[in-house]
């Protein structure tokens, strides 16, 4: 599947970011970006959607589900 690249705007209109945040994501290395010649930057769509993913936080079942599991097995994680 061909990846889908999305602009300053398009990045910053998808995660409800004002670009000037995104700006300073990008500096800092925090975000998936892609810089081109000249500096422009883009997105990869699906990049963007597993980095909001990894700020998922957890249900308290599941949070009950990892605590369970690492006390079945004597501690470790």
């Amino acid at each position: 599947m061909q990846p889908n690249y999305l602009s300053i705007d398009q990045a910053a209109k998808k995660l409800g970011y004002k670009k000037s945040y995104l700006y300073k994501l990008v500096w800092a290395r925090e975000i998936p970006h892609y810089k081109l010649h000249q500096g422009k930057l883009l997105f990869n769509e699906a990049e963007l959607d597993d980095w909001v993913h990894r700020f998922k936080v957890g249900t308290r079942d599941e949070l009950q589900a990892t605590a369970d599991a690492v006390l079945n097995r004597g501690g470790r994680p």
